[in-house]
């Protein structure tokens, strides 16, 4: 392994194959990432394999230990997050429909229900025994579908859905969520604009509160992008990381810490890399994985950096 440019961050082997929208968690002894999206001579391509990052030797696939296992389907831009010590997932799109599945990853088994849910691109996460679906389109080459609509997908009874109220802000996609405690936070993202024909960056800032079934208004970002990560260190830091605030811009490697309590941002350790990553906790440790690093193209980086490290409490 190598230091990355980046401070601190550690370089790990190379994932198995390029790729960026796939979704990823840590499920018990490994980092599982399932399905995702990459390119080859100007074709996208869906998968629908799943790799393996073991915890105790940080390598990929690791062998004898090791057996494929695919989900059923091609998958990319789902909403997922951790249940009951499984990746759940629900939403995204096959690359020729959207995928109409509630599923559930452990290391070596993946299974699924069908679920009367269509959405790509939302946000999300795991509050209690539901899985918050927010935001979105039905088809992600129609980004003019973007919406306002909340769910709750319930994870014990086999993926029954119940209506939340809408998101306050504009229609949205690709925006940055993560949970912390009991309340879903929304960041970032594009939104439709009619008059251009294209998305437009947000920089709006949102908390959806379980326990009381209210959005709430959070400080915005301090600029607009779209296609960032977001993951939680504790119960009062979320990591917003990476995306892509403009065509002048391009991909960035900025990032900042979310202060839930004081409801501000401060300047955090960059990615070791600029792009739309995928950020996971797991174990101690947050993991950069993947990714758009260029239009039509995808990484195969692999980091990772100790959470007190990344918060500055390291030894």
């Amino acid at each position: 392994m190598s230091s990355c440019a980046a401070p601190r961050w550690t370089q790990l082997p190379a994932m198995p194959e390029a790729s960026g929208g796939f979704i990823a968690g840590g499920v018990g002894d490994h980092l599982v990432i399932a399905g995702g999206t990459n390119w080859s001579n100007d074709v996208k391509h869906w998968s629908k394999a799943t790799h393996a990052l073991s915890r105790t030797t940080l390598k990929w696939d690791d062998t004898p230990t090791f057996a494929p296992w695919d989900l059923p389907a091609p998958l990319g831009y789902a909403v997922s997050g951790i249940h009951a010590g499984k990746m759940v997932f629900a939403g995204g799109s096959t690359g020729v429909a959207p995928s109409g599945l509630l599923g559930r990853v452990t290391f070596g088994d993946v299974s699924t229900a069908a679920l009367p849910l269509k959405a790509v691109l939302a946000a999300g996460g795991v509050i209690g025994d539901e899985l918050i679906v927010v935001g979105g389109c039905e088809d992600a080459a129609e980004l003019a579908g973007l919406r306002r609509a909340a769910f709750a997908v319930n994870l014990r009874d086999g993926g029954s859905l119940r209506s939340l109220p809408d998101f306050p802000g504009q229609a949205f996609g690709t925006a940055a969520s993560a949970v912390a405690g009991e309340t879903l936070f929304v960041f970032g993202g594009a939104n439709w604009d009619a008059a251009a024909g294209t998305v437009k960056n947000t920089d709006v800032a949102y908390a959806f509160e379980k326990s009381s079934n209210v959005w709430r208004r959070c400080k915005s970002l301090p600029s607009a992008v779209r296609g960032l990560s977001a993951v939680t260190l504790d119960a009062d830091t979320i990591y917003l990381a990476g995306g892509y605030p403009s065509d002048e811009r391009g991909f960035t490697d900025e990032a900042w810490f979310y202060h839930v309590k004081a409801d501000t941002y401060t300047r955090a350790p960059r990615l070791p890399y600029a792009a739309m990553v995928s950020i996971v906790v797991h174990d101690g440790y947050v993991y950069c994985l993947g990714g758009e690093d260029q239009k039509k193209s995808r990484t195969d980086k692999c980091y990772r950096i100790a959470v007190a490290d990344l918060l500055g409490k390291g030894s």
